[in-house]
Order: C-alpha cells, then sequence, then structure tokens
C-alpha cells in the first residue's frame, strides 16, 4: 500500500523523503508542473513552521520556532548534498514589523 503525500512543497517533499527512506512506497502529488513553487519559493526569504508569536508571552511559540531551526539544516542534509546547502546561505536581516499591525484574535 502507498502512502500520498499531498503537495510538493518543502514540508511534502521532505515528508515524502523521510518516508521512501524507511521503505515506505510514496506518491507525492502535486497540482504545479513543478515542485517547490509556491510557500516554499515565495517565502520572504526565510522558511518557517508557520506559527506566529501573537502575543504569546511564555515564549513557547519562540522555543518551538528556534529547536525548528537549529534542527532544519540536520533535516535537509539527509536529503541535500552540503554543497547544495551551502549555496542557500544567506546573509542575516532585520524583520521589522510596525507594532500597530498585530491583530487580536477577535
Amino acid at each position: 500500500m502507498a502512502i500520498a503525500v499531498l503537495g510538493a512543497g518543502i514540508l511534502g517533499s521532505l515528508t515524502a523523503l523521510e518516508l521512501a527512506s524507511r521503505g515506505q512506497q510514496v506518491v507525492l502529488f502535486e497540482r504545479n508542473e513543478e515542485a517547490l513553487t509556491e510557500a516554499s519559493l515565495i517565502n520572504e526569504g526565510k522558511i518557517h513552521r508557520g506559527f506566529v508569536y501573537a502575543a504569546d508571552f511564555s515564549f513557547r511559540t519562540a522555543k518551538v520556532m528556534l529547536d525548528g531551526a537549529q534542527n532544519f539544516e540536520t533535516t535537509l542534509s539527509k536529503f541535500v548534498p552540503a554543497a547544495a546547502l551551502a549555496a542557500l546561505r544567506t546573509e542575516p536581516f532585520e524583520y521589522v514589523v510596525h507594532n500597530e499591525s498585530m491583530l487580536s484574535v477577535p
């Protein structure tokens, strides 16, 4: 029995590769002609896990984001050659958000 993975973005592609590396039969479905063409390509130059701080004063969200960021290269290095990963490096940048742009849930 095959496992279907919907979407060949970074998450879907890595999920399919990981499952295949564990001996699973995987079918990766993508609605576009090529993989990595939507949010994985045009994501403000950074990869994140979709969390927003949303006034999380416990900093649990920040910890999850940091843990993911610190482990991301290790995950990628299982499937992407070191030279290709090195070519992906970017320069640090400042990410500024206007204090009145954050909206509460209501």
